[in-house]
């Protein structure tokens, strides 16, 4: 996750791109803009739609963009059960 000095959420890395360019700036190796979420989001549904989409995890922030955790879908069958990571309090 990339983020500003506001929490802000900028872009998403992940293993292609750390492994495509090493040696880049972070921003040329950002995927700008990723999906996101609200926390008053009625889980369910969002872990249905994930399921659907076939999306581990998912972004949550507020409505200004800051970060406020991750939503991993666990993939053991079961589209239900959900583990969030937060921000470490920001």
């Amino acid at each position: 996750m990339v983020v500003n000095e506001h929490t802000i959420v900028l872009g998403r890395l992940g293993p292609k791109e750390l492994a495509s360019a090493p040696d880049s700036i972070v921003e040329a190796v950002m995927r700008p803009g990723p999906a996101t979420v609200r926390a008053d989001e009625p889980l369910d549904e969002l872990l249905d739609r994930m399921a659907k989409h076939r999306i581990k995890a998912m972004i949550v922030t507020t409505p200004e963009g800051r970060l406020l955790g991750v939503i991993r879908r666990q993939e053991e069958g079961s589209n239900r059960s959900a583990a969030s990571q937060s921000d470490g309090g920001r």
